[in-house]
């Protein structure tokens, strides 16, 4: 087998199994999204609600999507500390499920990352695969990241953003 037909098998592959994301379709399309409490809510408020928001795509049964929850929990706690620290809102973590069931999502998310960081569920964003994490300042799409993105990656684009206001 070629070097080109290796690398597009390993690129199907990865996007059937959950490690790479979608392809250029941004969560301003999302619709239909949701508290787990079911109410229901205008992803572009959830967008321009701070000065940071970070979004990130997953799906039950994605495994680096539970890697890359854990890794927004640490960054949640990073804009928790700068809050109590600072007294303003510097930035949030926002989880949005696709392709899950309301209970599905509910027992997962509290399962795996109890009241570190809330999650949408009812996503009908057209994504070919998950995780899939958006970086907004001020309701601007500034960073996309494909597949599971540490958290060092995370501190450097806020300590960035932070420096320059």
């Amino acid at each position: 087998m070629n070097k080109l037909k290796q690398i597009i098998l390993i690129i199907i592959v990865l996007a059937i199994t959950g490690g790479m994301s979608y392809w250029g379709i941004t969560s301003k399309k999302a619709t239909g999204l949701h508290t787990v409490s079911g109410t229901e809510l205008e992803l572009s408020r959830v967008i321009n609600s701070g000065p940071i928001v970070i979004l990130t795509y997953w799906h039950s049964t994605c495994p680096a999507c539970k890697e890359q929850i854990a890794e927004l929990a640490f960054v949640q706690m990073m804009f928790d500390s700068m809050f109590m620290q600072s007294g303003q809102l510097t930035g949030y973590v926002m989880g949005i499920n696709v392709g899950d069931s309301d209970s599905e999502v509910k027992s997962y998310w509290m399962n795996i990352n109890p009241l570190k960081y809330h999650t949408l569920a009812g996503g009908t964003l057209p994504t070919i695969a998950t995780p899939t994490t958006e970086v907004y300042i001020n309701g601007e799409l500034v960073k996309q990241f494909i597949g599971l993105t540490k958290y060092d990656k995370f501190v450097q684009i806020i300590q960035s953003i932070v420096e320059e206001q």
